[in-house]
């Protein structure tokens, strides 16, 4: 008596194949649109480690090939942007300062037309009421730094009995003011 031998698995085509590992590897590519592809790629690596196609490693791999470039872009944009001193932004950050410098004494000034005295503090010039006001005050430097991620006011003060007020913003090398505006004029 003859055995049958039991039939050999049939292989699937590569077509097939390749036709199902498609959308794995379009997942990978959308990884790379950056912030918005994060869950995308980590769709596409953890279909691609659970899978067991040929082909599917390298769909994981692209996909944490667009997480991290996506992690890199924001990383570097951090760095340029506050951490990097005497870079492009650099200047942006001094005008800004500059400007809300000279926006802040005419609210300092209409503060006391309104309540007859400055204010104590630059926080009193925020609204309490945000539909009173259409436009608050910023009363913070432009400034952050890693080591300290609090914003700091700008430096503030009234002097001569309640008559005249500085505003100052302070140099981070040193602790002179660097830009002053005052209430009267300079000597």
């Amino acid at each position: 008596m003859r055995t049958v031998p039991p039939p050999l698995p049939q292989a699937q085509p590569v077509e097939e194949e390749q036709e199902s590992l498609g959308c794995l590897y379009a997942l990978g590519g959308v990884s790379f649109i950056p912030l918005v592809g994060v869950p995308f790629g980590l769709a596409s690596i953890i279909i691609g480690m659970c899978s067991s196609k040929r082909g599917a490693k390298w769909a994981a791999l692209l996909g944490l090939l667009g997480i991290l470039c996506t992690v890199a872009l924001y990383s570097g944009l951090f760095y340029f942007g506050f951490v990097q001193k005497g870079g492009v932004y650099d200047s942006l950050k001094a005008k800004m300062a500059q400007t809300t410098l000279t926006e802040l004494p005419p609210k300092i000034e209409y503060y006391k037309t309104l309540h007859g005295h400055y204010p104590e503090s630059l926080r009193e010039l925020q609204p309490q009421d945000p539909e009173a006001t259409p436009q608050p005050a910023f009363i913070t430097e432009p400034f952050v730094r890693l080591d300290n991620l609090q914003p700091k006011p700008y430096n503030y003060g009234v002097f001569d009995d309640g008559q005249h007020f500085y505003l100052s913003l302070r140099d981070r090398t040193c602790s002179r003011a660097r830009t002053t505006i005052s209430s009267r004029p300079c000597r």
